[in-house]
């Protein structure tokens, strides 16, 4: 995973736990636009779809297994 912010919104997702090569999995995705509902680690997070778009995810071999 990478994180492509700078700023009040990258210290944000430090403090959520969000950092670069953390596992995030992606529980939800709302309709028309709406947020991101992801877990990571043992936390869940719902973010909206602009602050999610700077997440980069690469898939896991476990998520394709």
């Amino acid at each position: 995973m990478a994180i492509n912010v700078e700023g009040e919104l990258k210290k944000r997702f430090f403090a959520l736990g969000l950092k670069e090569g953390t596992h995030i999995q992606v529980l939800r995705k709302a309709k028309f636009g709406g947020p991101m509902h992801l877990r990571v680690g043992t936390s869940e997070l719902i973010l909206r779809l602009k602050e999610a778009s700077c997440i980069c995810l690469v898939a896991s071999l476990a998520a394709t297994n």
